[in-house]
């Protein structure tokens, strides 16, 4: 194990130097920064989001999206264990809890600036 003590190395960077990050993860975070960055340029232009609604076809959002939504399961398999994804550990709800999903709020988030942070 080694660490890299350099002022500019954030600790995402380290923890990343240490552990393995699957493709799917990776996939998944580009596209979630290409969207926050997206958004943080629009915001700077000063647009709303009931402006960008009327702005775009559904076929240019559709087609940008790529793997949201997460195809669903039809039906468990059974079995005796546990998986390790969490997919079908609660069979009421097979998808939740499970690796890679997205997290449904009960709330909007209130960030400070609006948007991100």
């Amino acid at each position: 194990m080694y660490f890299i003590r350099h002022p500019l190395v954030t600790s995402v960077d380290q923890w990343t130097s240490l552990h393995h990050i699957d493709r799917k993860s990776v996939e998944r975070s580009k596209a979630a920064y290409a969207s926050i960055a997206i958004t943080k340029r629009l915001t700077l232009l000063g647009l709303r989001e009931r402006e960008l609604r009327f702005g775009l076809a559904p076929s240019q959002v559709s087609s940008s999206i790529g793997n949201c939504p997460i195809p669903t399961l039809e039906v468990c398999p059974p079995t005796y264990y546990r998986s390790y994804s969490g997919l079908c550990n609660n069979v009421a709800q097979p998808e939740w809890g499970t690796s890679h999903g997205a997290l449904s709020r009960m709330l909007k988030p209130a960030y400070a600036d609006g948007k991100f942070s």
